[in-house]
């Protein structure tokens, strides 16, 4: 992690395999047409996957 990181503003982390990043750069492609990178799809699965378990949660950063 950088030193810039101020660890203070972050409630949460969520740990995202490999694969469940390129599955869901598969997904978002053949759904959407949309080309991301695998760092996008692991923010994405992450993004998705807290939102189902977190109702209220208006923010999410990468």
């Amino acid at each position: 992690m950088p030193k810039i990181l101020d660890r203070s503003v972050i409630d949460d982390t969520v740990e995202v395999s490999d694969e469940e990043a390129y599955e869901t750069v598969i997904a978002l492609a053949r759904k959407d047409g949309i080309p991301v990178g695998p760092t996008t799809g692991a923010i994405l699965y992450a993004a998705l996957n807290y939102a189902k378990t977190n109702k209220g949660i208006a923010v999410v950063m990468s």
